[in-house]
C-alpha cells in the first residue's frame, strides 16, 4: 500500500520579514497536509553566493536524492514555499548556477508540483495536490516520462516549447526502444526479465520489478552524474540506471565504469560561504 507524501521545500530560516512570512506559509501547508492524512517532510534550502552572479537557493544533493527515490515508491507532492528553489545535477560543482536546475523541472513527471508565494496560498497549493495526487500520468515502461531526466538530459527543460509536456517528450524520445542522451550514450531497456526485486512507480504506474536501462558509453569517455555521484564511463563500458536514478556498474563488460565521486554523507554549510565557481 502506497503512502501519500508531501515534501515541503522551504527557504533557510532567517530573521527578516520575508523569511517570517515563508515560515507562516510552511506551517500552514504542513497543517493542511497532516489534516488530510499525508506524511510530511520538510527540506530546507541553502543560500549559495557566487561572485559576479549574486546568490540563489539550492537543495542539498542528498536530500534531493532521498526525495527522488521516494517519489518512485509513494504518491508524492512537492510544494515549494517561496520562489527560486534549485537542485544540483552536478554533485561536486553545484556552486555554478549552470550546474543546477529549477525544482519544478527536477520533479516533473514524477510528482505533483505546486508553489506557495505571493500569488498562491497554502489552500491553493493543497487544492492542486488533492486534484492530481492519485491521477495516472504514465502509460507503461516505454513511456519516456519514466526516465530520470536530470540524469538523461539535465540541460533541457521539456516544457520550454510550443508542444504540451507529454507530446513533446514523446516526440523527442519515444519511437525506437533505444534512446540516446545528450552525451551520445545509448539507453537500452533490459533484455528479458529485469534483475532485482524493487517495484518502482511513476505517477501511479507500477513498473516491473527491477526495471532499469543498460546505459552504454559513447565513443569518448564521459561522466554520468546524479545528485549524489559521478561515474566515469570509458568507451566499451555500461551502467545500469533505474527510473529513480539509482546507478550500479554493469557486470558483463570487459571495460568497467568507475565511481569517480560520491557526495559526502554530511555537506558543509554553504549558507554563509561565498563561492568563486568551484566547491572546495
Amino acid at each position: 500500500m502506497t503512502t501519500a507524501r508531501v515534501f515541503i521545500i522551504a527557504p533557510p530560516l532567517a530573521r527578516d520579514e520575508r523569511a517570517a512570512r515563508s515560515e507562516v506559509w510552511r506551517k500552514a501547508v504542513q497543517k493542511l497536509a497532516e489534516e488530510a492524512g499525508m506524511t510530511v517532510t520538510t527540506y530546507r534550502l541553502s543560500e549559495v553566493k557566487v561572485r559576479n552572479e549574486g546568490s540563489y537557493l539550492v537543495m542539498n544533493g542528498i536530500d534531493a536524492s532521498k526525495m527522488y527515490k521516494t517519489m518512485h515508491r509513494d504518491n508524492c507532492a512537492v510544494i515549494q514555499v517561496g520562489t527560486g528553489a534549485r537542485v544540483p545535477f552536478h554533485p561536486r560543482d553545484f556552486a555554478q548556477r549552470r550546474n543546477t536546475m529549477e525544482l519544478e523541472q527536477f520533479v516533473r513527471y514524477k510528482a505533483v508540483f505546486s508553489k506557495v508565494h505571493g500569488r498562491t496560498s497554502p489552500d491553493d497549493a493543497m487544492a492542486v495536490v488533492a486534484a492530481q495526487l492519485t491521477s495516472l500520468e504514465c502509460d507503461d515502461e516505454r513511456d519516456p516520462r519514466c526516465l530520470p531526466m536530470h540524469v538523461f538530459d539535465p540541460s533541457h527543460d521539456h516544457v520550454a516549447c510550443p508542444l504540451t509536456d507529454a507530446v513533446k517528450v514523446r516526440a523527442q524520445y519515444q519511437g525506437p526502444k533505444i534512446r540516446t542522451d545528450r552525451k551520445s550514450r545509448q539507453w537500452h531497456p533490459p533484455r528479458g526479465i529485469p534483475h532485482g526485486s524493487d517495484e518502482l512507480r511513476v505517477r501511479g504506474r507500477v513498473l516491473r520489478a527491477g526495471y532499469h536501462w543498460d546505459v552504454k558509453s559513447a565513443a569518448n569517455t564521459s561522466d554520468l552524474m546524479t545528485t549524489l555521484e559521478i561515474w566515469k564511463m570509458p568507451p566499451g563500458s555500461y551502467l545500469n540506471v533505474s527510473p529513480d536514478a539509482h546507478v550500479r556498474s554493469g557486470q558483463s563488460s570487459a571495460v568497467s565504469a568507475q565511481l569517480k565521486y560520491t557526495l559526502a554523507a554530511k555537506q558543509p554549510d554553504r549558507a554563509k560561504q561565498k563561492r568563486r565557481g568551484k566547491t572546495r
